[in-house]
């Protein structure tokens, strides 16, 4: 009988110390727990918005959990976070950064252009793909500091250009190369205002008022425009001017006007 009791009192003995180690363990293990304290994500990625991702919990538990990613915006930069369970209140950071270079492909490989005319080396670029906003510039031999967004060619020939296009946050693209024939200019400029005019006896004339030449390589010309003949407002009759204007690639254009005083 003795014996029989010591055994039920080790039994329950046994009994109290394992609930007491279980009530020790549940007061003092940690219900929620961070995965990471910072955690970092590429720019342009979707920033997830489930517990699970940043929390250690029971299912049960992180449906309750209430995660605040509020201050944390669509941009490189490091944010401040939480994740709050009952009065716990975890703390971490949220770090976006932008690693990825531009990818790049060319409308073309060839491009041909007069010489005097400007071209931007956004105009060779067929697609850029970034999650941020891209400049295009031509790059001078290897050195990537030497950049220009445009080039003017002055000579006739063929050049070899390196194309890169560079983001927002200093992520450049890999060199592409290509080739810029430079050829004369065959377009003559164009002249406007040119209209037959009736004038008054004594009345004042100029003949170059609302007068304008321009060309597609160099641009305004107007200050080029010479005018052969004249006109004699004193005098009542039929006059006629001609108007010429040459480009830098020696292109003419001639017009002519009647300018009738009577």
């Amino acid at each position: 009988m003795k014996i029989k009791n010591r055994i039920i009192i080790i039994v329950l003995l046994f009994f109290m110390v394992t609930v007491a180690f279980l009530t020790y363990i549940a007061a003092t293990m940690t219900i929620f727990s961070l995965k990471k304290d910072v955690f970092i994500f590429e720019y342009g990625t979707q920033i997830p918005t489930e517990v699970d991702y940043y929390v250690n919990a029971s299912k049960r538990v992180s449906q309750s959990v209430v995660l605040n990613l509020k201050n944390v915006e669509n941009k490189v930069g490091t944010y401040k976070a939480t994740a709050s369970y009952l009065d716990e209140e975890l703390h971490f950071t949220i770090k976006i950064v932008d690693n990825t270079k531009p990818k790049v492909t060319l409308k073309q490989v060839v491009f041909r252009v007069t010489k005097g005319e400007q071209l931007y080396a956004k105009d060779t670029i067929g697609h850029i793909e970034d999650a941020s906003l891209t400049n295009v510039y031509f790059q001078s031999a290897d050195d990537s500091k030497d950049l220009t967004k445009y080039k003017r060619y002055k000579k006739y020939g063929t050049y070899i250009e390196r194309v890169v296009v560079i983001d927002n946050n200093g992520n450049e693209s890999a060199p592409l190369r290509v080739k810029i024939v430079v050829v004369r200019n065959t377009e003559p400029p164009v002249i406007k205002g040119i209209n037959n005019i009736k004038i008054a006896v004594n009345s004042s004339f100029d003949p170059l008022s609302g007068v304008s030449a321009y060309d597609a390589v160099d641009g305004d010309i107007t200050k080029k425009i010479e005018v052969i003949g004249n006109v004699d407002t004193s005098h009542p009759s039929v006059y006629t001017l001609r108007y010429r204007v040459v480009d830098s690639s020696e292109n003419e254009t001639i017009k002519t006007r009647k300018v009738i005083v009577e």
